[in-house]
């Protein structure tokens, strides 16, 4: 585990658990977390943790070629942003994206984005913008999903949105707000 208020991964840097969970906790003013990723990567074997034991706003920063993997995608990437924002944008996730937060906002450049569960108070957006022919460039909602505000998903050209049972968990989703979504 890393306590940190900024972590920074520059190009060709990877931090890899081989035996478990990685756990980011911020130690800045309200355990506001920054990660940046350029060209890097982060893999657990298990989870990855984002403020684990601590809620505050989570920013993950990267580029086409960044990634985060929990468990080759049967793992989950944790956000624990409650009452705060997060925002993510990055190449690809392998991973289910779960936790709590106020508003979310996921942009995944490359492969699936499966969120759920997950709780916002305010909005959640969520923006797959895989290029035309990209195989395997989805949007999947899973498990409970509560949403205070909007949702609103956007998949790449020709990609599908999908509601999906999670390991036998029917899908849940409350939405306070108006639902937009678009599949060009």
């Amino acid at each position: 585990n890393f306590t940190t208020p900024t972590l920074n991964l520059e190009t060709g840097s990877q931090l890899n658990s081989t035996t478990g969970e990685i756990g980011i906790q911020s130690n800045g003013a309200g355990n506001a977390l920054t990660v940046n990723l350029t060209n890097a990567s982060i893999s657990a074997n298990t989870n990855i943790l984002f403020n684990p034991t601590s809620a505050g706003a989570v920013d993950v920063n990267g580029d086409a070629t960044s990634s985060l993997s929990a468990n080759a995608a049967a793992g989950n990437i944790n956000y624990n942003a409650l009452g705060n924002d997060v925002d993510v944008e990055i190449g690809s996730i392998n991973g289910a994206n779960t936790g709590s937060s106020a508003e979310a906002d996921f942009d995944v450049l490359n492969g699936n984005l499966t969120v759920g569960p997950y709780s916002a108070t305010g909005d959640l957006d969520l923006n797959q913008q895989a290029p035309f022919g990209a195989t395997n460039s989805n949007i999947a909602l899973q498990d409970t999903i509560n949403v205070g505000g909007d949702l609103n998903a956007t998949t790449g050209t020709a990609q599908q949105l999908t509601i999906q049972n999670n390991g036998g968990n029917p899908a849940n989703i409350t939405i306070a707000g108006a639902a937009t979504l678009n599949t060009p």
